[in-house]
């Protein structure tokens, strides 16, 4: 046994002599033929194994560290090892076919770091995600999140596809709730080929019960009285809202009523919440700008300084109640019933 864990593609020697000291690899990539030990913390001399990546790149590591969060590796460092495959100190050396800019990657998630490793691309990205999968890391590491929002943000479908794939189902969920911020679920992505027609169908009806949440029981008189005792003015407004002929009582009738600038401006943003459904649309260029402007609509004294004082309030309270339902949404969910838009 020769303890690696998979044999790397094998170098093609340059036709040149004079060249560089170098081969290239299968992919097109420059391998040196002498490898070179990677950077800190990864250069440890009394480090008791070491991973050499397929582009020669040594990284000393500590089994003890590898073997607490992976299975695969504790089945690896117990293997007998041939004299081969040691380096020249004669520490056991494991082959893999990560590059070196993965694996470390994969290291700063693996070892007890406080801060993740920078992804520049979301394809980084996803070879790490591989690898973590490959491995069986048996931890859920709190820096893998953090490390991927950014790519998670521009790119909520690939990061959806790619979780489901290597089975991240917290970071899919993740990935659900941003893909919430696309009107258009037809983009094409290359890793929708890697799931299947159900797990996308949960997209569909995750995407479906985020307009529920969002649309059920929410109308131009919501008004929480539990977080703002006091009502919205643009639901008291004696000048513009209009009451039942048999109310006598304005102020603390339950007539459905609402002035007509506040009534407009929720249509506006039904509208966006049906087509983006998350708190986050409450941010869109197209419902700021409504309620930017909606002051030099206002003739009534009253609703011109709820405008400025009250409506940001409103609209932090709108978002607490429009992100605690949809956290409450998950994409374990019955696939039976019909999807209704």
């Amino acid at each position: 046994m020769t303890g690696q864990v998979e044999e790397p593609h094998p170098p093609h020697t340059t036709d040149d002599a004079s060249g560089p000291d170098v081969s290239t690899s299968a992919e097109g990539d420059p391998v040196p033929h002498t490898p070179h030990v990677a950077s800190f913390p990864f250069d440890k001399p009394d480090a008791d194994a070491v991973l050499r990546s397929s582009d020669n790149v040594q990284f000393r590591v500590f089994r003890g560290i590898l073997t607490s969060v992976s299975p695969v590796f504790s089945s690896i460092f117990s293997l007998p090892q041939s004299s081969s495959s040691h380096d020249g100190d004669g520490t056991p050396t494991i082959d893999v076919t990560e590059t070196s800019n993965t694996l470390d990657s994969f290291l700063r998630l693996s070892y007890p770091f406080p801060s993740p490793p920078a992804f520049t691309s979301f394809d980084d990205a996803k070879r790490v995600l591989q690898v973590i999968h490959k491995f069986q890391i048996a931890w859920h590491s709190s820096l893998l999140v953090p490390a991927l929002l950014p790519h998670i943000r521009e790119n909520p479908l690939r990061v959806y596809a790619s979780a489901l794939r290597f089975a991240f189902d917290e970071l899919a969920l993740l990935a659900a709730r941003q893909t919430l911020l696309l009107e258009d679920l037809t983009e094409w992505c290359e890793e929708l080929r890697d799931i299947s027609g159900e797990e996308f169908q949960r997209l569909l009806v995750y995407r479906r019960r985020a307009v529920a949440a969002v649309t059920t029981d929410m109308t131009a008189s919501w008004c929480p009285v539990w977080k703002c005792p006091k009502r919205w003015a643009w639901l008291v407004c004696p000048t513009c809202t209009k009451h039942r002929s048999n109310c006598h009582n304005p102020f603390v009738c339950a007539c459905p009523t609402v002035a007509e600038w506040f009534a407009a401006f929720w249509i506006r943003l039904s509208t966006v919440l049906r087509a983006t459904p998350t708190a986050a649309a409450l941010k869109l260029a197209s419902v700021v700008t409504a309620s930017r402007t909606m002051g030099a609509a206002v003739n009534c004294v009253t609703c011109r300084a709820a405008i400025m004082e009250e409506f940001p309030r409103f609209l932090e309270v709108l978002g607490d109640e429009l992100e605690q339902r949809i956290s409450e949404l998950t994409l374990k969910q019955e696939l039976h019933e019909p999807l209704e838009w």
